[in-house]
């Protein structure tokens, strides 16, 4: 991710409240693409082929779109949880990472236990991220 970042890798953001979104299901064929609403519980998400882990190419079709759903924005969510959020995207998008556990707590299980698959988490991720942000007085 880092050198993604270092790079000049540039992310766009996207605001999909109250919009709908086209999931793609097989590039060769839009006909199978499902409509999909978005709603107050999304936080964000990212588009990706269905052969994304295997390929490794995890933004074609949407560039470098994280999209931001309605939960992403509402005045109960910390700079914190908005920072997780968009480290577990990239997560996704940049490492080509699949879910496998949700929360700290599960988190540090996997890590302490099957450390190799933490390495494969975008929640991990987003935790190690967030855990070097400060509040100041």
């Amino acid at each position: 991710m880092d050198a993604f970042i270092q790079g000049g890798g540039k992310v766009t953001f996207v605001d999909r409240r109250h919009k709908v979104e086209r999931l793609i299901n097989d590039p060769h064929n839009p006909a199978l693409d499902q409509i999909v609403p978005m709603t107050e519980c999304d936080y964000a998400y990212v588009k990706n082929l269905p052969d994304y882990k295997a390929s490794g190419i995890a933004h074609v079709g949407s560039g470098m779109r994280l999209y931001l759903g309605e939960r992403f924005f509402h005045p109960s969510k910390t700079t914190i949880d908005r920072t997780a959020t968009i480290y577990h995207e990239l997560a996704h998008k940049i490492l080509a990472l699949q879910d496998i556990a949700y929360n700290a707590g599960r988190c540090r299980q996997l890590a302490k236990t099957q450390p190799s698959q933490a390495l494969k988490n975008p929640d991990n991720w987003c935790l190690f991220a967030t855990s070097f942000i400060h509040n100041w007085p």
